[in-house]
Order: structure tokens, then C-alpha cells, then sequence
């Protein structure tokens, strides 16, 4: 991790963004209690780019007040995204459906 997206991460930290997400087909995923937030229970928000290494961070708020961030490199596709997700995160669309 860059230190500059460190630092990005940093700033949403102390704002409240504490929990961390994970992109999944056509939700995230919270990494601590597993449970999925769909597509339309969210909103995010570009807080970070850096196109030099592909890395993104994204801060989330769900409709349940839970803050968090999402942390997304285009070179790392773990699982197929719909597209839905592309569009919602702006996502260059390489899935594999």
C-alpha cells in the first residue's frame, strides 16, 4: 500500500469511516461480520485515485449509518462484479461474465 493511500485511509478513519468492506458480485461484503449490503443500501464515494498504481479508495456509507471504506485496485479482480457494481463504482468494466 502506498504511503499516500495510507495517509487517504488515514484521514476517513478519523472522519468515522472505521469498518472495512470487500466487493463482491453485487454487494459488499463487511470483512468483520460477513454480512452483504446491497447495491442500493449504500453510497460511495471516490476519495482516493491513484492511476500509477490502480489504486482507489472509496468511502462507504450504508443506509444503516455504518461508515467504512473500500479499497479497490483494478489489477486485482478476486470475483466477477456485475454491472451494476461497475456503474455504481465507476469501475473500468474487465469482468469475466
Amino acid at each position: 500500500m502506498s504511503k499516500e493511500l495510507t495517509t487517504a485511509l488515514e484521514q476517513l478513519r478519523k472522519k468515522g469511516y472505521n469498518h472495512l468492506f470487500e466487493l463482491r458480485f453485487d454487494s459488499l461484503i463487511h470483512s468483520e461480520t460477513e454480512e452483504a449490503v446491497l447495491i442500493d443500501d449504500f453510497e460511495a464515494i471516490l476519495f482516493y485515485e491513484n492511476t500509477n498504481t490502480s489504486d482507489y479508495l472509496y468511502q462507504i456509507e450504508t443506509i444503516d449509518n455504518i461508515k467504512g471504506v473500500f479499497i479497490h485496485n483494478n489489477n486485482e479482480y478476486k470475483f466477477p462484479i456485475s454491472i451494476e457494481m461497475i456503474d455504481k463504482f465507476k469501475l473500468p468494466n474487465k469482468s469475466r461474465l
